[in-house]
């Protein structure tokens, strides 16, 4: 009966259906896992997660049940027990089939967890295993490859597998935003622009994509489009500092002073210990002739934190 209406839609009764089967019989393992599947869909990561652990008390050698009792828990944010669950998933895996799927699951949660050489290693176990999946999944462990290569600074590699998933899916947001990146981190600006407007084209609501956009235009001292991507990425994301900070600069390279100066303070506002911002804004106050706010941006950064920029900030001081 569950199955049935599972198949006609009838989600609520299928869920009922299931639950008096196991209900009827206590043992019946595929019951939990249809009624664990079902609230996996709904979102109800909690009670997904009791069933599973019910289906794998009935088989505790199951390696599917604990792969999929590690996406709840990851789903749920639970990196900790997802990072147990899937270990165990492999612990019981038939070693002739590695399964780059768990692999992939388990890096994440690794990363997650800021394991970063764990993250790295099962990434490049399911990439080294990923021939058996399908094409989408293929390329989502290529990205994922990729990201770890980069977040424990191997860009090299990372750059040559982002251009990899570009050549299965060459509208792929996140690979051209990364690459994009990583165009801007060695100074070549002009390619950033190049995949970076691309993506743009494919999504420019993606926060990534405006905030890169934005860095690119201000490394080409092109600070209209410079201001222009910044803010659309802070209508996106409207507390990101790091954004605003980057609006503010852009305004000062641009001669925009007064804006520079409104624009800095919301940034101390946010962020009390932001030591650049307060540095960088009373270098804008002194352009303003607003001697007295200089003062004060560089007596607090003395005050609070004495070893930053001491000379430089001593030498601000002493021409006012």
């Amino acid at each position: 009966m569950g199955f049935v209406n599972e198949r006609l839609n009838r989600t609520q009764q299928a869920l009922a259906a299931y639950r008096k089967a196991f209900q009827i019989d206590s043992n019946y393992e595929r019951a939990y896992l249809a009624a664990a599947r079902i609230l996996v869909r709904q979102n109800d990561f909690n009670g997904a997660a009791d069933l599973f652990k019910q289906a794998i008390r009935i088989n505790p050698s199951s390696s599917q049940n604990y792969q999929e009792l590690g996406s709840v828990y990851s789903s749920a944010g639970n990196y900790t027990a997802a990072e147990e669950s899937f270990k165990k998933a492999l612990a019981y895996m038939d070693p002739a089939k590695k399964d780059p799927v768990t692999y992939y699951n388990l890096s994440t949660v690794m990363y997650a967890q800021g394991k970063k050489d764990s993250a790295l290693s099962y990434a490049k176990q399911a990439y080294d295993n990923k021939g058996g999946a399908v094409q989408q999944v293929q390329t989502n462990i290529t990205y994922n490859y990729a990201l770890m290569c980069e977040q424990t600074w191997d860009k090299t590699k990372a750059l040559t597998l982002y251009k990899e998933v570009l050549a299965a899916d060459p509208k792929n947001v996140k690979a051209l935003t990364n690459i994009g990146a990583l165009s801007l981190e060695t100074g070549d600006a002009d390619s950033a622009l190049t995949f970076l407007q691309k993506a743009y084209s494919l999504e420019s609501s993606n926060f990534e994509v405006n905030n890169n956009l934005g860095n690119a235009y201000r490394q080409k001292a092109d600070y209209d489009n410079a201001v222009k991507y910044y803010q659309t990425a802070l209508k996106i994301s409207p507390k990101d500092n790091t954004v605003r900070e980057n609006l503010a600069k852009a305004y000062a390279s641009a001669g925009n002073y007064d804006k520079a100066k409104s624009t800095y303070q919301d940034v101390i506002a946010a962020d009390k210990n932001n030591w650049d911002a307060y540095f960088e804004l009373a270098k804008v106050c002194i352009t303003l002739k607003d001697t007295n706010a200089a003062k004060d941006y560089l007596g607090y950064l003395q005050k609070k934190n004495p070893d930053y920029k001491s000379s430089e900030v001593k030498q601000l001081l002493s021409s006012l």
